[in-house]
């Protein structure tokens, strides 16, 4: 995933180019590989300038996991483009907590094990 441009000059928006989803850590369920399709083919909706096909399937992706990050990311990246800012920034939001809660998991896992 890398940062690109930033919306309104406030919150950086994401351009997902992993291969997979992620979910929020926090004893949450594991994205289905189904969502990790329907964000992928998000992607591509969204570079071939479909924007409205995008969003309708990273709606169907967060409905089937709705804290996963990459789609939060993604959605909030394709709303910024369509210039609906207000929901871009719930969902960039979104996806950064639940980026950051897994962050926090993976740093304590690695500080527990030198215990």
């Amino acid at each position: 995933m890398h940062c690109s441009e930033t919306l309104g000059g406030i919150v950086p928006r994401f351009q997902c180019d992993a291969g997979g989803s992620s979910s929020g850590g926090s004893g949450a369920p594991a994205p289905t590989s189904e969502t990790a399709v329907l964000v992928k083919q998000a992607q591509q909706l969204n570079s071939e300038g479909k924007q409205d096909e995008a969003v309708t399937t990273y709606r169907k992706g967060l409905e089937i996991s709705p804290n996963d990050v990459d789609a939060h990311l993604g959605m909030g990246s394709v709303l910024d483009l369509k210039g609906d800012y207000a929901e871009a920034r719930r969902h960039l939001a979104k996806g950064a907590k639940r980026l950051n809660l897994r962050k926090f998991w993976q740093v304590k896992s690695w500080s527990n094990s030198l215990c």
